[in-house]
């Protein structure tokens, strides 16, 4: 097993954000290493904040195209599957952009899985 200087539990934001810092800091000195449950990001970008704000947004202009008014004919159609599909591609886009791509400026910052630990 490697060993490392600064072991981070989790790869959300907050973790992320340490190693980061603690990589900046000692100027990439030391070995770090992040042990991840879920996917790269966590809660929010995955599951949590950014699927539930795509999905109101989503809700919010369904709403405002279907909504009556006088002398306006709107109306609206609603794909699900292409919703979720939209949804996955925007949770992999920021995924990739704001943590995958940022590693690569940091060697020293290794990712581990939960189960590669035991």
């Amino acid at each position: 097993m490697k060993k490392y200087d600064l072991l981070i539990i989790g790869c959300g934001a907050s973790g992320f954000a340490a190693a980061i810092k603690a990589s900046e800091l000692t100027e990439n000195k030391i070995k770090i290493g992040m042990v991840c449950k879920g996917p790269l990001g966590g809660t929010c970008v995955n599951v949590g904040c950014v699927p539930s704000k795509y999905l109101i947004e989503i809700s919010n202009k369904y709403f405002l195209t279907t909504k009556e008014m006088a002398g306006l004919e709107l109306s609206a159609k609603m794909n699900f599957t292409e919703i979720m599909d939209g949804l996955r591609k925007t949770v992999e886009e920021l995924r990739n952009e704001k943590y995958e791509k940022v590693l690569d400026y940091y060697p020293n910052i290794n990712l581990k899985e939960e189960k590669q630990l035991l």
